[in-house]
């Protein structure tokens, strides 16, 4: 007999950060990372996955945006992603 498989359990739903969350977490960002586009995977595993502020999605119409930007891909990455959850705040 076979054993039934479990459907995989539903994503979380996007939670709101507060400002001070959101500085740490760009902060260890920042401290961990290498730099460069290498940030980039790091990120999208924070902020879509262990955090669940944003879906992947979202991440990736950020990441979209942020490369006809001019300056560094992962500043604008995070600048938009704050701008989303935070509005006029949460860029800075």
């Amino acid at each position: 007999m076979m054993a039934a498989i479990s459907p995989s359990p539903p994503p979380k739903p996007p939670r709101c950060p507060t400002l001070l969350q959101m500085c740490l977490t760009a902060l260890y960002l920042g401290a961990i990372s290498y730099g460069g586009p290498a940030i980039l995977a790091q990120m999208k595993r924070t902020l879509s996955g262990e955090k669940c502020w944003i879906s992947e999605g979202d991440f990736l119409d950020a990441l979209g945006l942020a490369q006809i930007l001019p300056g560094a891909i992962a500043v604008s990455t995070i600048g938009y992603i704050g701008h989303k959850l935070r509005k006029p705040w949460g860029p800075f």
